[in-house]
Parts: C-alpha cells; structure tokens; sequence
C-alpha cells in the first residue's frame, strides 16, 4: 500500500508528479521512483483507484500512469483518469507493455496523453520526458486561460490550434462539462457556444453567473448565424460580446487579444 505524501517546500511542489501504478514493493516501480525523486521530483505515489486518485487531484497538474493489470479489471479508473484530464488541463504520461497501451489509447483521448513509453522502460528517457512535461506546465501557467465550449469537434480543434500560441485553452464539448471544469477551475475567459444542445449557452451562462466565484469570468458567445436577429438575442443576454465562429484564424486572434489588451490598459 502506498502511503500518503506532503511536501512544503514550494519548489518541489512545482516539481511535483503523480506516480499512478500498482504494487509499490516491486522492483521497477520502485526503482522508477527512487530515480525520479534522485533527479529532484516530488513523487506522490497514488495507488490506481477512483477513490485514491480522488484524494490527491489537486496535488499536481502532472501525472505517469504505470499500467498494469488493473486495467483490465477496473476499466473506471482509466474513465476516471479520462474525466480528470477534462479538455487538457492535465496531461499524463503512459508507461506500458504493448497490450496495456492499446487498452489505454482506446480510453484515454490522444490530446492528455504528453508521452509513451513502453516497456522494458529507459528510466533515463522517462526521466528526460517528465522534464519536458514540467516544462510545458511552467509555460501554460504564464499563459492567460481560455476555457472554449462548443458541441462541434472540428471546431474546438481548429480553435483550439489557432489560440493555442498564445494562450492555455481548454476545450469541453457540453454545456455540462463547462460546469464541471468551473467547479475547480477558474479561467480568464470563456467562449460559450449559443446554440448546444440540451444545455444551451444562455443556460450555461445563468449558471455562472449565478455562482459568486464564477460570476465575474467575461463570457464571449460564439454563434454561426450573423443576421441581426440573431446577434440581437445573443447580445439580450448580456455576454461581454460575440464572436462569429465563420471568422478566419486572424479575426479570432485579435479579437481575443484585444480583449485581453483592453483588461491591461483598464
């Protein structure tokens, strides 16, 4: 049994991953820690169940899941970790033999999956891949978050490769799913579609607004339609403004930017 760790130094903090694997007796999950803590990682063991995993979510941004049997015996932990990693905001990197892999690919989407590496394990390669990872979760947190919510994933994707430069967007395909980020997560901006299905945007946006720490985030509405009846309902509901998705790569961007340009000089 993995036993429960706390760290309170700041800079080990930052540096800190979750090690999600099986029996920590073993000799390679042992050795992989013992490696990692020795190149200056603050490694949280997390034994691969809903409920441990659960216990430390908000303890790192940064997750290696050493596969092992339990893949093949607890499916909900890998639902688990798919749910966890909502719209990238996590990313994780997969250790495994061939066969635990191909079980993995089929629940984990490719976007929070940073690395693979299959067993036998390169411990130095692995090493090399979490300095990476770290890394890119230094650079993110410089980054002004934009949560992006739209029920077509063509467009979450396209949206997402052109913002993505400059700033940390997260992506969720239901109004649903937007309310669950929010629960723990507070974005600079959302960009909202109008027009979803079951939870519409202005639904959403009730929802929000009707949190106090939630309340203030600016929320854009993003429509396909640009007669003015329709720019007209979505503007009655009092977004901070409207993007129409048909616009190219440089509209959105400076669009957003300007934004967020306006934010400074204010």
């Amino acid at each position: 049994m993995f036993d429960g760790f706390s760290f309170d130094d700041e800079e080990t903090v930052e540096r800190s991953i979750l090690f999600v694997g099986g029996d920590s007796s073993s000799f390679m999950i042992s050795a992989i820690i013992k490696n990692l803590t020795e190149a200056g990682y603050g490694v949280i063991p997390v034994e691969p169940t809903v409920e441990k995993l659960n216990a430390h979510r908000e303890d790192t941004k940064a997750m290696i899941i050493y596969l092992d049997d339990y893949i093949y015996t607890d499916r909900e932990v890998l639902v688990y970790i798919r749910d966890l990693c909502l719209g990238g905001e996590q990313s994780i990197i997969l250790v495994g033999d061939e066969g635990e892999l191909k079980v993995a690919h089929k629940a984990l989407p490719e976007e929070i999956i940073f690395e693979v590496f299959a067993r036998p394990l390169d411990i130095k390669a692995l090493i090399e891949g979490v300095d990476r990872l770290l890394k890119q979760n230094a650079d993110l947190v410089k980054k002004r978050t934009i949560l992006l919510v739209d029920d077509d994933g063509d467009f979450l994707k396209l949206a997402r490769s052109w913002l993505g430069k400059r700033y940390h967007v997260i992506i969720v395909n239901s109004g649903m799913q937007a309310i669950t980020y929010l629960a723990t997560n507070t974005p600079d901006l959302i960009l909202l579609d109008f027009e979803m299905p079951i939870t519409s945007g202005p639904q959403v946006m009730e929802m929000i607004r009707a949190e106090s720490r939630t309340a203030k985030i600016p929320i854009f509405f993003l429509t396909g339609k640009s007669d003015t009846d329709s720019v007209m309902q979505a503007l009655n509901q009092k977004p901070e403004g409207y993007i129409l998705k048909s616009s190219d790569r440089y509209r959105l961007e400076a669009y957003i930017d300007n934004f967020f340009e306006g934010k400074k000089e204010g």
